[in-house]
């Protein structure tokens, strides 16, 4: 007899990351992802519309364009350990929101 071992799964409803920050789209429609060994949804990414995608291009516009204006800014070692943290909790199955 072979049993089937179920997990428990909170799904992450995810926001856009624009400028450094997490924010919550316009568009209301949503993407699911799921885990391609259990086909079980484990996060919903947002399905930006055209205002999402212009403040995303904004604030990349504004952004500094040379690394070197970057190196070891607080603001772009705070924004980068934030993005690891919270893919690695995506992948994870984490039950915590990205950081705000």
């Amino acid at each position: 007899m072979t049993g089937t071992v179920q997990s428990e799964v909170r799904v992450q409803t995810l926001r856009n990351y624009v400028g450094g920050d997490w924010v919550e789209p316009a568009a209301t429609a949503r993407q699911e992802v799921r885990n391609p060994a259990t086909d079980e949804v484990v996060a919903l990414v947002p399905l930006s519309d055209a205002g999402d995608v212009g403040a995303a291009v904004a604030a990349a516009t504004a952004a500094p364009t040379s690394p070197a204006s970057l190196s070891g800014t607080s603001a772009t070692t705070s924004s980068v350990a934030g993005l690891r943290t919270s893919w690695r909790a995506v992948a994870a199955g984490s039950t915590q929101s990205p950081p705000t």
